[in-house]
């Protein structure tokens, strides 16, 4: 083997070792020394390589970093700081808003990597159409997008339905709510079976009968 011939598999050998590579669009997220930073197409260095961990940069130019002391923050392409770097998790962006967890408690930021609820829950679920489901001391409940709070986290529990209706359990008792947490039937029934066109059959005590959506009794 010639020296030619070992050096290039010396420095493929190293890149394998130190360099680990992502493409976004003209820029690339290297590793080095188990840090990670990111380069240009001309292997001019963006950010410098100080991170644990920098995840792919999103359409809007902004990256999720793992970086001191464990914790999450988001920074754009030139290394400014979008969001401290102090945050426990980032979640992904799912309809406009991702969560963020601080201390034990969860809140939310939109895509323009704004806070747009501080942490304050225990659990915070994806939002579907224009409502999301939180949890407060093993409570649930309901905030709009608007960060306004539809149904105070005082209920047993919030059900996911294929329908625009879910149920609802508080202390044994079932009701309904649409689709953006609006009440329809306050819990009081003993069990609701889910909708179907437009109908439901639930129990109250020892009776069973039909409703409909609006909780009126059918014949």
């Amino acid at each position: 083997m010639n020296i030619n011939l070992q050096t290039k598999i010396i420095l493929s050998i190293s890149l394998v070792l130190f360099t680990s590579c992502t493409n976004y669009n003209d820029y690339i997220i290297t590793k080095q020394y188990n840090k990670d930073g990111v380069i240009d197409k001309k292997s001019n260095i963006i950010i410098k390589h100080k991170y644990n961990k920098i995840y792919p940069f999103n359409n809007k130019g902004f990256a999720i970093v793992n970086g001191y002391n464990n914790k999450f923050g988001i920074i754009d392409i030139n290394d400014n700081i979008k969001l401290d770097i102090i945050y426990d998790k980032i979640g992904l962006f799912y309809n406009g808003f991702a969560s963020v967890k601080l201390n034990g408690k969860y809140g939310l930021i939109n895509e323009n990597i704004r806070v747009v609820l501080k942490p304050q829950f225990d659990q915070i679920e994806d939002f579907i159409n224009k409502t999301t489901i939180v949890k407060y001391n093993n409570k649930v409940g309901c905030i709009n997008k608007d960060m306004q709070v539809k149904l105070e986290p005082k209920f047993n529990a919030i059900y996911p339905s294929s329908t625009n209706f879910r149920k609802i359990l508080l202390d044994s008792k079932w009701g309904i709510i649409d689709e953006n947490c609006n009440m329809l039937i306050y819990p009081k029934y003993d069990y609701i079976e889910d909708f179907f066109d437009g109908m439901a059959i639930v129990k109250n005590k020892n009776n069973i009968f039909k409703i409909n959506t609006k909780g009126e009794i059918l014949q």
